[in-house]
């Protein structure tokens, strides 16, 4: 079924790569081309760590027509749900620039959100920013969702690494990315993604998280001059 989720079951895949069955089940197989055929790899941005030759055979595995009326419900399910969820970041965008929770509740559209769904803030405010996001500056990928061809999932890695700085070259290969998650694993996909930011942000990739700079001041005993400081940086282990 075009558009539905993956369903090869990579269970027994993911446990000899140390992979989450559940964070690997967002694919979507649809018969598209390969990593090399997808254009990314003409077009100099891709280093996915995927071979060129194409996907990863977990990854290329279909499974054979689904028949089960329970797992057709389940495939028709995620279709679903990917549609309203980009219908749902419609609404808040929608509702955000209308300002209309403002207006007649005295909320934000955050907080608006957060009271009827019963949403924490924090989660209700990243719904609203991730929903402005994907609906303002990547209609494609929005389209994608609606579709069915991307998962919620998918836009958060794809966002994530979509920082001020490449979002726009970043935009420009959504149909790209979008044809490579019908046929790569969810793990494979946000590697991929992750992957082409880190070569596109050439001015960028300073990690806060992975480097700790620590300052050393050395006073000679009994000394009322000025002390010398040195600076020392080591990586932190994750």
């Amino acid at each position: 079924m075009a558009g539905g989720p993956n369903t090869h079951d990579n269970r027994d895949d993911n446990r000899r790569d140390g992979v989450n069955s559940d964070d690997a089940r967002h694919g979507d197989p649809s018969g598209a081309g390969s990593v090399a055929d997808s254009g990314l790899v003409d077009s100099g941005l891709v280093d996915s760590g995927l071979v060129d030759s194409g996907l990863p055979e977990r990854a290329r595995l279909r499974l054979a027509p689904v028949t089960d009326p329970v797992l057709v419900e389940l495939v028709e399910w995620e279709t679903e749900r990917r549609r309203l969820d980009a219908r749902r970041a419609e609404l808040l965008v929608a509702a955000d620039r209308s300002k209309v929770c403002d207006l007649e509740h005295g909320h934000t559209t955050a907080g608006w959100v957060a009271a009827t769904s019963k949403l924490g803030s924090g989660p209700s405010r990243v719904l609203v920013r991730t929903s402005r996001r994907l609906v303002v500056e990547f209609p494609d990928l929005h389209a994608a969702l609606a579709r069915g061809d991307i998962a919620w999932h998918h836009v958060e890695v794809f966002l994530r690494a979509a920082n001020p700085r490449i979002g726009g070259l970043l935009a420009q290969v959504v149909p790209e990315l979008v044809d490579l998650a019908t046929v790569a694993t969810f793990d494979d996909w946000a590697r991929a993604v992750r992957r082409i930011a880190e070569r596109l942000d050439v001015d960028g990739g300073y990690d806060p998280r992975r480097t700790r700079r620590t300052i050393i001041c050395r006073c000679p005993p009994g000394s009322t001059g000025p002390c010398i400081s040195t600076a020392s940086s080591s990586a932190n282990s994750r």
